[in-house]
C-alpha cells in the first residue's frame, strides 16, 4: 500500500429561515371631526375649535 492521507473534513450544515413577519392589515383610526364639530357648537366653543384643529392635524397625518 501506498502511504495515502486521508483528510478529513469537517461537514457543516447550514440551514437558513425565512424570519416571518406578520402584517396584520391597517385599518383607518377613528376620525374625530365629527365629535370635534359637535364639541365646538354644544359645549366650550373655544375648546371646541382646539379639538377641530387636531382633529385635522390627525386626519391629514393619516393621510401621509
Amino acid at each position: 500500500m501506498k502511504n495515502s492521507r486521508v483528510q478529513v473534513s469537517p461537514t457543516h450544515i447550514v440551514i437558513q429561515t425565512r424570519k416571518q413577519t406578520q402584517t396584520h392589515p391597517k385599518t383607518a383610526p377613528i376620525d374625530w371631526t365629527c365629535l370635534a364639530i359637535i364639541a365646538c357648537f354644544c359645549c366650550f366653543w373655544p375648546l371646541g375649535i382646539i379639538a377641530l384643529i387636531f382633529a385635522h392635524d390627525a386626519t391629514s397625518a393619516t393621510e401621509r
